[in-house]
């Protein structure tokens, strides 16, 4: 696999990295290179835990295949992305459990997957894991490496948010600040997501910037596990946001507007629509025209987020 795979999914292109998967891992498959077509793999996974759509028996296969071909490093990368399937499912115990080796490791995964450690132990209560981790971290991080400050730094600002240091904001503002933050599209939504959680606890008004900017990224991203979120938080601090599910209004709808929103988050088109229920293309389009606002969407492409149970991504892949 060449470095560049892993480069479209640091740096957030995940549909360029599918667009191109298929074909890559036929002409790996072909030639017989193996271990590259594991780490393939792995990468597509990390994307996938990081959407909502995980597959932990394929992750169980890939694993073991992994470790046949005596690729520890594609293990390491399959078990940072199995952790944080559990971590965005709100199951940070289970996370801390697949991360248990990461966490000793001083490997390329570990780094890359520092900040997750260190808030999964957090969660789940690891009081010395995270003393270690922070004490740990310049040491395992490298000096040069782009996100080795903003890593650094969100880990000690989510430390001080946990204890109510009175430093946590600025540890997050100096995270905020490292020059290859916005190269990381998913690291920077993350970050920005737990500084908005810190401000909604101390200054509500200031949370709104933001936690409006990570919800813009991991939407960008459709990473929709973190998406939802970064909707609750704003929804914490009384914020509609477009595209926010309107329950109530959604559940007033008559059965026929009802049916035609349905379909047409499906993917049916106005006239394959029209077909179906006997009324013209030009009526579908008026009743969504006035359904819209309504239910607090925008524009077709948003209809998918009523009618999720839960909302996931609707593609696989992965971010390292």
């Amino acid at each position: 696999m060449s470095a560049d795979h892993g480069a479209l999914v640091a740096s957030g292109q995940w549909r360029e990295f599918r667009a191109r998967f298929r074909a890559d891992e036929e002409a790996l498959r072909r030639a017989r290179r193996w271990p590259e077509l594991v780490r393939l793999h792995a990468l597509e996974m990390s994307i996938a835990a990081r959407c909502g759509g995980f597959d932990h028996q394929r992750y169980d296969e890939l694993r073991w295949l992994a470790l046949t071909l005596g690729e520890q490093e594609s293990a390491d990368m399959l078990d940072h992305a199995a952790g944080l399937s559990h971590l965005a499912a709100g199951n940070p115990a289970t996370a801390w459990r697949v991360f248990g080796n990461l966490a000793t490791a001083a490997s390329r995964t570990a780094q890359r997957a520092y900040v997750d450690l260190v808030q999964t132990a957090l969660a789940a209560g690891e009081t010395c894991a995270v003393r270690c981790l922070l004490a740990a971290g310049p040491q395992l991080l490298p000096p040069a490496a782009p996100m080795t400050t903003a890593r650094l730094w969100h880990a000690r600002g989510l430390r001080a948010a946990a204890s109510g240091a009175d430093d946590a904001a600025a540890l997050f503002e100096r995270a905020l600040g490292a020059p290859a933050i916005p190269g990381r599209p998913m690291e920077h939504a993350r970050l920005l997501l737990d500084y908005g959680r810190l401000l909604r606890s101390q200054r509500r008004d200031e949370a709104r910037a933001p936690l409006r900017e990570a919800l813009t990224r991991f939407e960008w991203l459709r990473a929709a596990p973190w998406a939802l979120r970064a909707r609750a938080e704003l929804r914490a601090i009384g914020v509609r946001v477009p595209g926010e599910q309107a329950p109530a209004a959604v559940e007033s709808l008559s059965p026929h507007k009802l049916r035609i929103l349905r379909l047409a988050a499906a993917g049916l088109s106005n006239r394959d629509i029209g077909e179906r229920l006997s009324i013209s293309p030009r009526t579908v389009a008026s009743h969504l025209y006035r359904t819209y606002p309504l239910v607090g969407v925008r524009s077709r492409g948003e209809l998918g987020r009523l009618f999720a149970d839960p909302p996931t991504g609707a593609h696989r892949s992965s971010s390292v």
